[in-house]
């Protein structure tokens, strides 16, 4: 070899691979150089700028100026400092150059800078505002879940690992761990199970953390989700269709007709019902049960359009029929008394407004009621308020102020109620308590996830994976059940697939013997457009006049095809706050007692596994403690460059999991830890914040082929870059950023994160920013607050910016500068 070879290097002009058998992709197995064609090279560690060029200083090149390479900044001090190689060019005066590895010089630079950089762009949108982050947000759907046949039980496959491995999380925040109790009172608390003095957790609970990290983390199937679900809106307020509309008497024996009223004939147009205010009326309690006789032949009738309704002027009035039943005659009218909204009064004051009444004379019409109108009804009417009460077995206030007893709406149509009913084509499409009542969405939740046909091997939707033969990642390592019905025989069918994790029992270091009076925790309400579905260029847009608000299930937004949902929803970790205590205004039927372990207090368990592959092991450990994706070689990996990027800044966070209730008011936050072993391969418990140093206890079929070794605990770092690798690519870094920037602790001020806020705080919850962010059509009044004059504001559409936005905070833009 050369001399100069050794204490240079060359540039070769001739180099041939040799390859085992001369395939184009077997392991290259040498070179040939040809020594005759070399060019000797130097190494330089270090070039300087001057002015518009870049100079190096080698034994062989001499101080010469080197060209820069197109899209390289002359100002990139980082970049100067890279190693390059400098050989005397044969045609050329200036030496040709080139680096070394500049990606791999600038990639843990940027590491270190570009996500700082990022961090003070993300955290100056907190700073001054009065907007606020919401409590959630959600993970983004990818391409669809990559379902294919699993390992199966019968035997320890080729390549495949068994063992376990023992994970320990800290509480960030306090937890609230169910187990006993009931929670209603303080004697009876939430807290968890006690077994031999000690506080305990069950497996189960801690496998549905875990798993609905890893479902997010390797875009698996929605597990838990209700395809047919659509939710249920409250109507807008605008007018009736002339027409369509009437009021109408629930009839039959099994409540399946209704016995419609006549319309009221004016001007050329029906209407519906003729308005009375409650006081022109005689004294007395009213009730929807009750028949009137009214003769409309002597009474002045006027329509008013801002009201879009029939309203009575003079004339008589309807009187109580006294009869008894069954006796009378004449032709009945009947009304329908609902509570009274707003300021409406039978004697109203200054600022109040009259409390009218619909009248209707009662036919002869009999009509059917199809099972898709009750179906609507039930939808309507399951989270009614007197349904709701009567679940919870609260007591129910039917009586209103000065008008009389309105009926119990209840989840099924009742023989006698007095409805309206919406026509189509003289059928009755719609049932509804109220004028303005609620009306079922369209485009179910399967119409939104992409859901898959039965073709196999099409796997582009998100329903939960029903053939055990054809699984998606999570399914595959943690099971499924799913139920399915033989319509050959009309019974039930279980298809299943056992898992292949264990969670053992956890033991809960500590928990404070004081219950905590939690405050409400609501149900999630997927019906909220704003947040919970994709708006994309419908955000900050509103409905046309008499359309839905965009936020509906079935509004134009939704044109041509359903918008997608969201994502998959999890909330953000922060560091302790109060926002769990009750407040003065909380509903006591909705809060509860715990007894919350402190932070700090630890839930320690052990996790067992079979039949893994090194990939699928890597995606447990990682669901496990996401902090195994920050070890140093893995964070340039997986920023690919892109530094400033939310990945690249998030990735310098400790990140944390949930587990037990009240994520959304700050609670269960906890920081997670893989144990090491000692020398008898014993679980210790690390002393630093090197995750990366985990250890786990794996083997595969040596185990029960030989008796030389016994198994041995081994580092958890191989595992996770062999699934980083099997994994990543471009949508995966998208989906991650969103992932991990909700789990990192405090990636938003704690003190920001709330539920949507009222503008002006008062003794009543308004829910101002549902009402004014729904994308409806017109204008609705703002109250500014501090004795300002209210104004007319439209609701244009809010959505929910990305978890891995710059800027995380909702805006108002009915208030000025959004806050």
């Amino acid at each position: 070899m050369p001399e100069e070879w050794l204490s240079h290097g060359c540039v070769a002009a001739n180099v041939e691979m040799i390859a085992d058998g001369h395939a184009v992709k077997s392991p290259m197995e040498g070179l040939i150089i040809d020594s005759a064609a070399f060019v000797p090279a130097e190494r330089v560690s270090r070039l300087e700028s001057k002015g518009d060029e870049w100079r190096a200083s080698a034994a062989i090149a001499g101080v010469r100026r080197l060209a820069v390479p197109e899209g390289v900044a002359l100002e990139s001090q980082t970049l100067a400092s890279a190693p390059v190689w400098v050989w005397e060019a044969a045609s050329a005066d200036d030496p040709s150059w080139q680096f070394e590895d500049a990606l791999g010089f600038l990639a843990p630079r940027i590491t270190a800078r570009a996500p700082r950089r990022w961090r003070k762009q993300h955290h100056s949108h907190f700073a001054g505002r009065d907007a606020f982050v919401n409590p959630y947000n959600f993970v983004p759907l990818g391409s669809g879940p990559k379902r294919r046949e699993p390992t199966g039980h019968l035997g320890l496959a080729d390549g495949r690992l068994s063992g376990q491995v023992y994970v320990r999380w800290t509480a960030h925040t306090s937890l609230a761990l169910s187990g006993s109790g009931t929670g209603r009172d303080p004697d009876n608390a939430f807290a968890p199970m006690v077994i031999d003095g000690e506080h305990t957790l069950a497996g189960s609970q801690l496998a549905g953390a875990v798993r609905a990290f890893h479902e997010a983390l390797t875009d698996s199937c929605l597990r838990v989700v209700d395809l047919n679900y659509a939710p249920v809106h409250r109507d807008l307020a605008q007018a009736q269709e002339p027409g369509r509309w009437r009021m109408a008497v629930v009839d039959g024996p099994a409540a399946d007709e209704v016995l419609l009223c006549h319309p009221i004939h004016n001007g050329g147009e029906e209407h519906a019902a003729v308005w009375i205010e409650a006081r022109k009326l005689a004294a007395g309690a009213i009730d929807s049960g009750q028949l009137f006789h009214f003769d409309l032949a002597t009474t002045t009738l006027q329509y008013l359009g801002p009201r879009s309704r029939m309203e009575w002027v003079s004339g008589s009035v309807p009187v109580r029929c006294v009869a008894q039943p069954g006796t009378c005659n004449q032709d009945h009218w009947r009304t329908i008394v609902t509570e009274a909204v707003g300021l409406r009064r039978r004697n109203p004051g200054p600022n109040q407004h009259p409390y009218h009444l619909p009248f209707a004379r009662v036919s002869t019409d009999r009509r059917s009621l199809s099972e898709a109108a009750r179906k609507g009804y039930r939808q309507s009417a399951h989270d009614a308020g007197d349904v709701v009460k009567h679940r919870r077995g609260e007591e129910l206030r039917l009586a209103v102020p000065g008008i009389g007893t309105r009926q119990e709406t209840t989840e099924e149509i009742t023989q006698g109620q007095v409805v309206w009913v919406e026509l189509d084509h003289d059928e009755v499409a719609k049932i509804s308590r109220s004028v303005l009542w609620r009306s079922p969405g369209t485009g179910r939740v399967k119409d939104r996830i992409g859901v898959s046909s039965n073709s196999p091997g099409v796997s582009a939707g998100y329903e939960p994976c029903s053939d055990p033969g054809d699984l998606c990642p999570s399914c595959r390592l943690f099971g499924m059940v799913e139920e399915r019905m033989d319509r050959s025989n009309d019974k039930a069918r279980v298809a299943a697939y056992r898992g292949h994790v264990r969670f053992g029992l956890a033991i809960v270091s500590e928990v404070d013997p004081i219950p905590v009076h939690m405050r409400e925790l609501g149900a999630p309400r997927p019906s909220a457009g704003q947040f919970y579905l994709r708006n994309g260029k419908w955000t900050g847009k509103q409905a046309a006049e008499k359309q839905r608000p965009l936020r509906e299930w079935g509004s134009a937004a939704d044109q041509p095809t359903p918008r997608q949902i969201a994502g998959r929803k999890f909330y953000w970790t922060t560091s302790p706050g109060e926002r769990h205590l009750t407040g003065d205004n909380s509903n006591p039927h909705m809060t509860s007692y715990h007894k919350l372990t402190p932070p700090g207090a630890t839930v320690t368990f052990p996790v067992w596994f079979d039949n893994l592959t090194p990939v699928q092991l890597g995606s447990l450990l990682v669901s496990l403690d996401p902090n195994l994706l920050r070890a140093p070689d893995l964070r340039a990996r997986l920023i690919d460059g892109q530094g400033e990027s939310a990945l690249g800044a998030v990735l310098e966070s400790t990140l944390g999991l949930h587990l037990g209730k009240g994520k959304g008011v700050g609670l269960g936050a906890v920081m997670p830890h893989l144990s090491l072993y000692d020398e008898d391969d014993q679980p210790v418990w690390p002393t630093s914040d090197d995750h990366h140093e985990a250890m786990v206890m794996a083997s595969g079929e040596e185990r029960y082929t030989t008796t030389d070794e016994p198994v041995r605990a081994s580092s958890v770092a191989p595992y996770v870059e062999q699934f980083v690798n099997e994994i990543l690519d471009s949508a995966t870094r998208a989906r991650w950023s969103a992932l991990l920037a909700l789990t990192a602790v405090d990636w938003v001020p704690p003190n920001l994160v709330d539920y949507p806020p009222d503008d002006v705080p008062g003794a009543k919850f308004q829910f101002n920013f549902w009402q004014l962010s729904s994308g409806a059509p017109g204008t609705k009044k703002v109250a500014l607050g501090n004795g300002q004059k209210s104004v007319q504001k439209p609701p244009l559409l809010v959505s929910l910016p990305a978890p891995d936005a710059v800027d995380v905070t909702v805006k108002r833009p009915w208030l000025e500068d959004g806050r």
